[in-house]
């Protein structure tokens, strides 16, 4: 074995000679020891290289490093394996050799093999290059010597020839056209399993989304354990069911490498394996086209736009071969265009241009790509009716998700055979009830059934609106409404499911029919306009007609005078679980048939609503009709019972027994879900005559209130003086329940002085009728209660119960509001006068940029953290730090020129730039469940105006008294220095 190993060894070194002589010329003057290290460092680097791109921790591309061939990584392995073992006098397995390539002396990451190999490949070049010219042949004696001395390097030889090679990584170059595609990417922790894995690829990056299952960890960051600072990192997007989106962008070439990776939690710790294993994300090179299964025909997609400003409202797709046309509409009009590209993209062609709606604001776009472009995030770039392009100053991009699930059956709806017409009367079909579809004007006026009946030339129709909001129709304009004379009004008749109907004449198929709509809630009437669509028309065997025709309810609410028959209680049984108790459902109301003064509810997720438009008063107990908006509900539980109710027409109604001017609660169980669930609700009836007292008016936030506002199920109490605070006032109610209210725009961009908008205009897109209630009920309620001029905040104690709903009217800061997040000097200030500086969790600033020595020690001891600025906050951080009330600058408003009065431009931003940062940031904090509060006293003229401000914070921190001291010395201090002026 020596002897073959020694006569390999001399073949070796001659075949070497004539190519290296550089190495043959040091190997007769070194050692037998050194020699091989001596060839590890001189030996020539292959001619024959591949360029990768390698990027630092922040993803940021540096100089290109050569990467070898096959061959030259084999011949790299079998130096550095004679290198090491030339070190240590051993024998290294791979995985030893693995670990001296990526890891230092202290035992850091120092990079992949790949990178070492290249690092030190490209210092033989260099040495090589430097000293061959300088080297002579070497003759047979001195080829004999070396080989003569290369014997007693068997091991180190053997070693080498035997060592596998760890450098050769070997990736298929596969070209894949732009478009999204499924890849299947793997991660060897078991607790952070990938699910549906996507990839899309655009040029030469690819981006690669997947799901996880579990709320466990909601971002990653790529790299190790042991990395100090995990930045950049990637944040999940959270799912509706449990787990987190997650997405990020590698270049095409990266592709089939495995990716060191750490999960993170919400709580902002990160992941650490306490022996020290590493887990990884293996990304494959091989993309699969995505099955798409969908027939032809009408769907509808859940499309969404990461752009506060340009909200994507129903969109529908239509799937035509490989092709789907997307088309959807927006509410403003601020955008009339859109590309789909980056800000930076200096030709921004082609582009889709919107068509602007009829008879209100927004545009309607339409598009059409390859279905296999479904499943991708696309950036895009709105534009604005003069031509220009948004682009944000802080170069962030937005995004245009267009998903690759859609909903409904596929089929396109049928074309009737054409039906008769009369000759005499044309455009009207022949005799008979039909369906037909209806489209709106308005998505807060929806028809969800019309019978159509044609006799003698002329048609009516009997429409079913979606909620219970509207009780008068008027065929015509909302100003011929209100001069007409109310026997003129078209009353709504109530069906068995609880829902409104209309039967109301027909002039013409396929044309706008103007209708104004009287809103029962606003008491205001609105322009509408219905197309009774002809292709749609189908004739029906059995005429359909409204129970009760000509009866209508009395105008006004409550009162025993409503016709409507009473009620009788559902169908029940013993519920034996005792998930319900039994209320009180005595009154002392007469027997009759009323309507509620305010229905409100809370519960659930938001998908299904609930309504309640009578209550039946027999023998001294009040019983509710409550009307589920889905037909899925087989059961309630309240009162100690199980009750039966009624299903059909997409609705569940039941009749069961309420306790007046309370919560109820009650627990529905639905079948939607994979399997029977029970859903609880608190639901709450106000009558003002069961209560003795007046009935509600409508809530407004216009503007401040000038007297306490009744509020539902609450007792109003007592005011709190405010005499120099121009923007907040504060009403005491029961229990300890406060009301504060702050105006959100006087004196800003968004006052309704400066407004574009009349405010006719303003109270119709913002129309929220509880009749089309089941559009109302939204996730985003509370970010939407932060756009209106006055934001109502419910301060409320600790174990004190409100009425169900009123979440949906203001913001409720459920106390104690103990870790604040405060991005306000004005409320720094506040609060160290009122020694409360132990109440914030979380500061605008950082340590160094401290001056309150009581702040800088809470944030030396990280009790106090810093989560970025009134303008950009860090929620990680936020959330870290467990905030519960956030208390933000006034700066954060958009602002006026006071020369003009007229919207200003910040130095970076437009005041529509502002109004959508503002909104973003609500509703961020809405997401999280904390309140927001803007601290408007640097806007108050008057010094005790801004001082009054302290008020504010008594009653959000439980401190009024201390207020009332402190206030009344800062009159009379102020009073002094008056009386001294004088």
């Amino acid at each position: 074995m020596k002897r073959r190993t020694t006569r390999f060894l001399a073949l070796f070194l001659s075949f070497s000679m004539a190519l290296s002589p550089t190495v043959s010329l040091r190997a007769e003057t070194l050692g037998t020891e050194e020699m091989t290290v001596a060839q590890q460092k001189e030996d020539p680097v292959p001619a024959e290289v591949t360029v990768l791109n390698v990027t630092d921790e922040e993803g940021t591309a540096v100089e290109s490093v050569p990467d070898v061939t096959d061959e030259a990584a084999d011949r790299q392995q079998e130096l550095s394996l004679e290198a090491e073992s030339d070190k240590t006098g051993e024998n290294h397995s791979s995985s030893e050799v693995s670990d001296s390539i990526t890891t230092d002396e202290t035992g850091s990451k120092s990079g992949s093999p790949v990178d070492n190999a290249d690092k030190g490949l490209t210092e033989q070049k260099t040495a090589a290059e430097g000293t061959a010219e300088e080297a002579e042949p070497i003759g047979e004696e001195e080829a004999e010597k070396t080989a003569g001395s290369a014997e007693d390097s068997e091991e180190i030889v053997d070693t080498a020839v035997d060592t596998p090679n760890l450098l050769s990584v070997v990736i298929d170059e596969k070209k894949y056209d732009d478009g999204c595609y499924d890849i299947e990417v793997t991660s060897d922790f078991a607790m952070f399993k990938v699910l549906d894995a996507k990839a899309t690829v655009k040029g030469e990056t690819i981006t690669v989304s997947f799901h996880t299952d579990k709320n466990t960890y909601d971002r990653i960051y790529l790299g190790y354990q042991t990395d100090e600072i995990k930045e950049p990192y990637i944040l999940g997007e959270k799912k509706e069911e449990d787990g987190y989106r997650f997405s990020f962008e590698v270049p095409l070439e990266q592709m089939g490498q495995t990716i060191p990776f750490v999960p993170g939690k919400p709580d902002g710790t990160w992941y650490k394996n306490s022996d020290g294993k590493e887990y990884y994300l293996t990304i494959p090179n091989v993309l699969t086209e995505p099955e798409m299964t969908y027939e032809e025909g009408d769907y509808t997609i859940d499309m969404s736009s990461d752009f506060p400003m340009f909200k994507i409202l129903d969109p529908k797709a239509v799937v035509t071969g490989d092709q789907i046309i997307v088309s959807f509409h927006t509410a403003k009009n601020t955008y009339d265009k859109f590309y789909f590209g980056l800000q930076a993209d200096a030709v921004k062609e082609p582009y889709i241009q919107g068509v602007k709606l009829e008879n209100e604001d927004g545009y309607t776009f339409t598009f059409q790509l390859p279905t296999s472009k479904m499943g991708q995030s696309v950036p895009f770039v709105p534009g604005k009716p003069d031509g220009t392009w948004y682009k944000n100053e802080n170069g962030k991009e937005y995004y245009m998700t267009i998903p690759d699930a859609l909903t409904g059956t596929g089929e396109v709806t049928p074309v009737p055979e054409p039906t008769p017409k009369p000759e005499e009367t044309p455009g009207v079909p022949a005799d008979g009830d039909y369906s037909a579809v209806v489209e709106t004007s308005s998505s807060m006026f929806k028809v969800t059934d019309c019978v159509l009946t044609s006799k003698n030339g002329e048609m009516t129709a009997v429409i079913t609106l979606s909620g219970t909001g509207y009780d008068y129709l008027y065929m015509g304009t909302a100003e011929e409404a209100e001069k007409a004379d109310p026997s003129q009004w078209i009353h709504y008749v109530e069906n068995a499911a609880g829902e409104y109907t209309f039967r109301i004449p027909v002039s013409a198929l396929d044309t706008p029919i103007p209708v104004a709509a009287h809103s029962l809630k606003k008491d205001l009437w609105y322009d509408r306009e219905l197309t009774f669509k002809s292709d749609t028309l189908e004739k029906t065997e059995t005429p359909v007609k409204p129970e009760n025709p000509g009866v209508s309810p009395a105008p006004g609410p409550g009162g025993s005078g409503q016709t409507s028959k009473p009620d009788t209680e559902s169908k029940y049984e013993s519920d034996t679980s005792g998930s319900t108790g039994t209320v009180n459902s005595s009154t002392s109301l007469p027997d009759g048939v009323y309507t509620p003064d305010r229905f409100s509810w809370s519960g659930g997720t938001g998908r299904v609503s609930i309504s309640c438009s009578k209550v039946t008063v027999t023998g001294g107990q009040a019983y509710a009709t409550i009307v589920f908006s889905s037909d899925a509900y087989s059961y309630v539980k309240a009162n100690g019972r199980i009750y039966y109710g009624t299903n059909g027409g997409g609705v569940s109604v039941f009749v069961i027994p309420v306790e007046l001017n309370k919560n109820n609660k009650i627990l529905g169980m639905t079948t939607k879900m994979s399997a029977a669930h029970e859903i609880e609700y608190n639901i709450f009836i106000y009558l003002a005559a069961a209560a003795n007292g007046a009935a509600l008016g409508e809530s407004s936030n216009k503007k401040l209130d000038e007297e306490a506002p009744l509020i539902m199920g609450l007792e109003y109490e007592s005011e709190t003086d405010v005499d120099y605070a121009e923007y907040f006032r504060i009403f005491h109610y029961q229990d300890g329940i406060t009301l504060l209210e702050i105006d959100m725009t006087k004196d800003t961009a968004r006052d309704p002085e400066y407004a574009e908008k009349s405010e006719q205009a303003a109270a119709q897109e913002n129309d929220g009728d509880a009749g089309d209630s089941a559009e109302n009920v939204k996730d985003d309620t509370a970010a939407e209660l932060y756009k209106g001029n006055v934001v109502k905040y419910l301060i409320v104690p600790e174990q004190v119960d409100i009425p169900a709903g009123l979440d949906k009217e203001m913001i409720v800061v459920q106390l104690p509001a103990d870790k604040a997040y405060v991005a306000s000097k004005e409320a720094i200030s506040a609060m160290e006068d009122l020694k409360l500086l132990d109440q914030i969790a979380a500061v605008d600033f950082e340590e160094k940029d401290c001056d309150q020595d009581e702040i800088k020690e809470a944030m030396e001891k990280e009790e106090i953290l810093f989560a970025g600025t009134f303008d950009d906050p860090d929620y990680k951080q936020i959330l870290k730090a467990k905030v519960n009330l956030a208390v933000l600058s006034n700066e954060i408003l958009p602002v006026i020129d006071e020369n003009t009065a007229k919207e200003a431009k910040t130095d970076t931003m437009t005041v529509e730039e502002q109004t959508g940062r503002l909104e973003e940031i609500a509703e961020h904090f809405a997401a999280l469940g904390i309140p927001m509060i803007i601290d408007r006293s640097a806007d108050e003229e008057e010094e005790l105006g801004k001082t009054e401000w302290i008020k504010v914070y008594g009653v959000l921190f439980g401190c009024e008294e201390t207020v009332e001291k402190l206030f009344d010395a800062a009159v009379k201090k102020a009073g002094v220095s008056e009386n001294v002026q004088q």
